[in-house]
């Protein structure tokens, strides 16, 4: 089994984006503001247990079908075609398996019939909420070019509570075909972890630190947990005395090379570090953070 397809509407970056993942590893590189950080993002939200996003989440591709569903809805048009016209958000995971294989947890995914299928899909949608199409645009002046701002301002405020998340397994041969399906299950499917980018030198701003060193902290835990397991415990010990040691390489050398550029930083500043010798201070945050690509391991 494996997740081989990734399609994303209306996130961010990501107005309609296809990406087809190999069996082991997909490395995705692009220049800055391409959809990488898109990309993790959208995945880490729906591997969470609730699915949260608001009205920035949305592409600004998305922000004129909104102000066309309200200029239609200010027209008259009946409900069916003004929610045609609202964008919503939407995610679709493809998972393909061989016939022989044991499923497992994906086997609450299949909903189809078909006895040569052998991908299952689900979707996850954020959308306008069942009877909540008249709170949305309620007491929104006439739709003009001089209230745009009004109206984007008001639909910000309402997003929140009248749009919600379903998740669905869904019937690749037949999209009617589909049954509910909850946050925890798809979570469970989904074995997960990701590094984040460290962007700047101080590290202030960032509350959730999810760095390399978290994710090898688990790999040892995870290594240590049976005391029977002479191999894996011996594994762990040399796996954490080599990366003490590229990391001590690195912060020697990290320390040395910006300890050269501290007189042109003290000259020109740095965006959000208020002073340039303070930069000695947060080295040990730095390490092994910065990133110029994301790259999702498809197993």
């Amino acid at each position: 089994m494996q997740l081989a397809k990734i399609e994303v509407k209306n996130f961010r970056l990501l107005h309609d984006v296809e990406i087809l993942l190999e069996k082991q590893t997909t490395v995705v590189v692009g220049r800055n503001n391409s959809g990488k950080t898109s990309l993790t993002e959208v995945m880490k939200r729906l591997l969470s247990e609730k699915h949260s996003f608001r009205f920035e989440d949305f592409s600004f591709c998305a922000h004129k079908r909104f102000w066309d569903a309200f200029a239609a809805q200010a027209a008259g048009q009946s409900e069916e075609e003004i929610r045609k016209l609202l964008p919503a958000i939407e995610i679709r995971l493809t998972f393909s398996y061989e016939k022989s294989e044991p499923l497992g947890l994906l086997s609450d995914f299949i909903v189809d019939l078909a006895p040569d299928s052998t991908d299952a899909l689900i979707v996850i949608q954020y959308a306008l909420l069942d009877g909540k199409l008249t709170d949305l645009f309620a007491e929104l002046a006439a739709p003009h070019e001089d209230t745009k701002w009004d109206f984007f301002k008001a639909l910000r405020e309402r997003i929140a509570d009248l749009y919600g998340s379903n998740l669905f397994a869904v019937d690749p041969n037949d999209a009617t075909n589909r049954k509910p399906i909850d946050a925890t299950a798809l979570k469970a499917l989904c074995a997960s972890g990701f590094i984040s980018a460290q962007r700047g030198l101080d590290d202030a701003s960032q509350k959730d630190r999810v760095v390399i060193g978290k994710v090898l902290e688990n790999l040892f835990t995870t290594a240590q947990k049976n005391p029977d397991d002479a191999d894996s415990h011996n594994a762990a010990k040399e796996l954490e005395l080599a990366v003490k040691g590229v990391q001590d390489n690195i912060g020697l050398e990290f320390n040395q090379k910006l300890n050269a550029l501290l007189p042109a930083l003290s000259i020109f500043g740095y965006p959000g570090l208020a002073d340039p010798k303070l930069l000695t201070e947060t080295t040990l945050n730095l390490r092994i953070r910065s990133s110029s690509s994301t790259i999702i391991v498809a197993l």
